[in-house]
């Protein structure tokens, strides 16, 4: 059924292992199946798991993710707002030659004007020009 993760109404999590897995199975399936360009409020969770975010988002979770990004050409936002992904999960990201764009879910005018996240990621993860994502040409 469909689920969206920031309406709690609509989001059963359960046990949150299984709610993982179920999360990730459908991330990958998404992007093989569908034609996505960037892949925004990238690994978000609902409220109740939001403080477990290093502890459910393991190494082979992070990966399947990263790989399903790299296999099909997505890019991943690095949301200013929500601060996500982790900083462990965009290195990760950059070795395997994803690209990346900066975002901030558009809540309001003032979202632009707190790149701090941004500025970190850069700075601790070594981004540069050509780990952005840039539209083809027609």
């Amino acid at each position: 059924r469909r689920m969206r993760l920031w309406i709690k109404e609509e989001t059963e999590v359960g046990d949150p292992e299984e709610f993982m897995e179920m999360l990730v199975s459908r991330i990958e399936k998404i992007m093989s199946h569908e034609s996505l360009d960037i892949y925004v409020n990238p690994t978000f969770l609902p409220a109740e798991l939001q403080d477990r975010y290093d502890e459910l988002w393991t190494e082979p979770r992070m990966n399947r993710v990263v790989r399903a990004l790299a296999d099909n050409g997505i890019a991943m936002e690095i949301n200013a707002v929500r601060r996500i992904p982790s900083l462990a999960f965009i290195h990760r990201a950059k070795e395997e030659g994803v690209r990346f764009t900066f975002g901030t879910n558009n809540t309001g005018a003032d979202d632009l004007f707190n790149p701090s996240y941004w500025l970190e990621a850069i700075d601790k993860c070594g981004l540069t020009p050509l780990d952005m994502w840039k539209p083809e040409k027609d």
